[in-house]
Parts: C-alpha cells; structure tokens; sequence
C-alpha cells in the first residue's frame, strides 16, 4: 500500500471515528432531550437542530465516504473487512435519508412524541454500523501500517 493510500485510510478512519463519537453523544444526548422542550419553543429548536447539526456531520460524511469508495473501488481495500465496512458506510447513509432525515421534518412542522421516539429508536442502526465500523477501519488501519 502506498503511502497516500495509507493517507486515504487514515482519513477514512479519522472521520469515521469522529462521527462514531458525534452519534454516540446525539443517541445518548441530543435526541433524548427533544422530549424536554416545552412545546412553545420545540419547532425553533428543531429547526436550530437541523441547522447546525449539518455543519459538523456532513463534511465529515462527505470526507468519509469519498475515502471509503476511493479505496474500495479504487482496488486499494479488496478485502472482506473493507468490503464489510464499506456495507456498514451504506447502511449509515441509507439510515439517515429513510429514517432520521423523516423524522426531523415531521418535527419541524409539530411536536409529536411518537417521533421523538422513532427518531431515538431509528437513529441505533447508525450508531452501531458507525461503532462497528470504526472498529474494523481500526483493525485494518493497524493491519496496513505495521
């Protein structure tokens, strides 16, 4: 592997990782505290959500999948940990536009406490190909650089 392949890697590895702390920190946090807004102010918040929240995660989704699909069909992660990671970088994408992206346009027109709790309850199969991903990037990442 070359050096700017083991750069691309790293890269991948990097915003991944990053993104696994970020879901971690909005499945435990952020979303379980939707269901403490008072009604009055839950839209502009929802709004100010989604707003914001964008800033720190879509470069990093970006930046993540642009490396992962580099390598991968690039010949550089031919490798059945690579190929299951990559899997894992499809199911968070998919996840996100048919579960969570839903979920946060419902809430922006109304409080509703039935999709506060999907949008918690949908957001785990995020969190957890995020985890699992960053732990087999890890693996191959220390596989590749010793």
């Amino acid at each position: 592997m070359e050096n700017y392949e083991k750069l691309i890697l790293l890269t991948e590895f990097a915003s991944c990782a990053y993104m696994t702390g970020l879901i971690w920190t909005i499945q435990r946090v952020h979303y379980p505290s939707f269901e403490h807004i008072p009604e009055n102010n839950f839209i502009q918040f929802t709004k100010f959500h989604i707003q914001r929240i964008s800033i720190p995660v879509m470069p990093a989704m970006l930046i993540e999948a642009f490396s992962a699909t580099y390598l991968l069909f690039g010949g550089y992660a031919q490798n059945s940990l690579h190929n299951a990671s990559y899997a894992l970088l499809v199911v968070t994408w998919i996840s996100t536009y048919l579960l969570s992206i839903p979920c946060h346009n419902r809430l922006v027109v109304k409080r509703d406490e039935q999709i506060i709790k999907r949008l918690v309850a949908s957001n785990w199969p995020r969190t957890l190909s995020w985890t699992i991903r960053t732990l087999l990037l890890g693996v191959i990442l220390y596989d590749r650089l010793s």
